[in-house]
């Protein structure tokens, strides 16, 4: 995280999310990152474990934030990863960070971080919604797969 200040002039991309238990739907978002944004430097931020067990249950993450950071960071769509810091608010560390890295474009799957798009434009940011390809792979679709072997 403490890094981000020597990409801020350079041009990015940000995105961040769980990436647990990573698989193909994870690579088609980011791979639609990098074709859209080919001359820019792609920087996730991977939620923390605290994050995300907060947000999906006491029983997620499956893998870990160092684990699943060393995933993401052989993955040639992404040029730099980093675990996101913990404030009160998602959206606090979220514009944190945007004030750091000011990368040109936020990209995100969900339609609901357009509510904030005045926000983002506010720290020199647009916000893309690129959406999650019907039919594509959930971590929580594997994990009921998963719990249904007998």
């Amino acid at each position: 995280f403490s890094n981000l200040d020597t990409l801020r002039n350079q041009k990015t991309v940000y995105t961040a999310g769980s990436f647990d238990l990573f698989h193909h739907g994870h690579v088609k978002y980011l791979r639609a990152i990098r074709e859209k944004y080919p001359n820019h430097k792609v920087v996730l931020g991977l939620l923390p474990d605290k994050r995300i067990a907060c947000k999906k249950g006491s029983s997620r993450p499956i893998i870990k934030e160092k684990d699943r950071i060393a995933v993401i960071d052989s993955i040639k769509y992404v040029d730099y990863v980093f675990i996101c810091p913990i404030y009160k608010h998602a959206e606090d560390a979220t514009f944190i960070i945007l004030e750091k890295l000011k990368p040109k474009y936020v990209v995100f799957p969900q339609k609901k971080y357009l509510k904030l798009k005045h926000e983002f434009e506010k720290t020199g940011s647009k916000i893309v919604i690129l959406n999650r390809q019907l039919n594509s792979e959930s971590t929580s679709n594997i994990i009921k797969r998963i719990q249904n072997i007998k």
